[in-house]
């Protein structure tokens, strides 16, 4: 599966990077007619201390594109969420396709 990862306002490091790409790979697992996916990182709020991390994943397989966003305090706990709740959609997709 291709990922591309886009970052709002900063470079993502290679921790970050890899994190992305363990997480997303294993979302294959629930569903293997993945085309592609691209993971948005961007981060809401005024202040440096209270910033918001958003993470937004969208997922293109046949006939549709799977979408969802999460916010947490901390990249790590977004992005854990967006896999979750993707995979939710892939399991549910694949029932109603199968």
């Amino acid at each position: 599966m291709k990922i591309e990862i886009n970052a709002s306002h900063f470079e993502v490091d290679s921790q970050l990077n890899e994190l992305i790409n363990k997480k997303v790979n294993k979302l294959e697992r629930f569903f293997d007619h993945i085309i592609d996916c691209v993971v948005f990182l961007n981060e809401e709020g005024h202040s440096e201390h209270n910033r918001e991390k958003i993470v937004e994943i969208k997922i293109n397989v046949k006939e549709t594109t799977l979408f969802c966003k999460e916010t947490a305090s901390m990249y790590e706990q977004a992005i854990d969420q967006a896999v979750e709740n993707m995979k939710r959609q892939l399991k549910k997709y694949k029932e109603k396709h199968a």
